[in-house]
């Protein structure tokens, strides 16, 4: 890519002696003769799921609700000469069954969010499934604005998070 500022090339000998290599006066330059269209989004074992190709320059896109919870997504880039190969499997929760006990509570904030209710360690995940923040109880997690899952324990809450 344009912005890579190293790159990295690997030498693997099929001779059981030491070998070396030696480069020198190196050129990379990107193939431009094929440039990226955009993405097709797919869900295993169902079919592909957006109608156009979505733009090179989008880098989300959104899902119609379900009643499934736990899906499974992949995409491949599109080029004029047809598509890549599939990208890992990547899972994605939609719901989170099982909500409300007496114990955990969140509190939204113009800054984030405040735990409280329970003991120990409270994790927050994005809506991509990553974790966003892990702190104790009673604390203040500063986040952007976005849709949240927060889990104590057993106990689990959804939050949304605006400015």
């Amino acid at each position: 890519p344009a912005e890579a500022k190293r790159i990295a090339i690997h030498f693997k000998s099929k001779l059981s002696l030491p070998s070396a290599m030696w480069i020198d006066n190196i050129r990379i330059t990107e193939n431009v003769t094929n440039p990226l269209l955009g993405y097709n989004v797919y869900e295993e074992g169902v079919a592909r799921v957006n109608d156009a190709t979505v733009p090179a320059a989008q880098t989300t896109y959104s899902i119609a609700d379900t009643d499934i919870h736990d899906r499974q997504y992949f995409i491949t880039a599109v080029y004029p000469a047809g598509e890549s190969e599939p990208s890992e499997l990547t899972s994605l929760i939609t719901a989170v069954d099982e909500i409300g006990s007496d114990g955990l509570t969140v509190y939204t904030t113009a800054d984030g969010l405040y735990v409280t209710g329970v003991t120990g360690q409270v994790t927050v995940y994005d809506i991509q499934g990553r974790i966003a923040a892990s702190v104790s109880c009673d604390a203040l997690v500063r986040l952007a604005p976005g849709i949240y899952i927060v889990r104590a324990g057993n106990e689990v809450r959804r939050v949304m998070i605006r400015k």
